[in-house]
């Protein structure tokens, strides 16, 4: 596969990564970063008049990444404030299961 046809394919990635974030699917990125480092290693052995023929390409990778780990990062912090919230919720039932449970203990004695 050329180089072009795997920056291209790593940019569709990273657009299918971001709509299946958004439509809250779970998005895997194992391997990719090692796909991306690939691409970087062979534009980087090319000669200079070659390499900056991939020089749009390479930003647009780049700015799609950015935006990606900033929707992940967002996407992990509602995820951390839901279990927070859980963890709360679950501390006070618990909290109300023990009240409830003394007061039925002295009801019987």
């Amino acid at each position: 596969m050329d180089t072009a046809k795997k920056l291209d394919d790593a940019i569709e990635f990273i657009a299918r990564s971001r709509q299946a974030l958004e439509g809250g699917s779970v998005v895997v990125l194992d391997g990719f970063q090692n796909e991306v480092k690939d691409i970087c290693t062979i534009i980087a052995a090319l000669p200079m008049e070659e390499m900056l023929q991939y020089s749009s390409k390479l930003e647009k990778l780049m700015d799609n990444l950015g935006v990606l780990e900033k929707e992940l990062r967002e996407q992990q912090s509602l995820v951390q404030q839901e279990i927070f919230k859980l963890n709360r919720k679950q501390n006070a039932l618990k909290s109300y299961q023990t009240v409830s449970h003394s007061h039925k203990k002295e009801e019987k004695e």
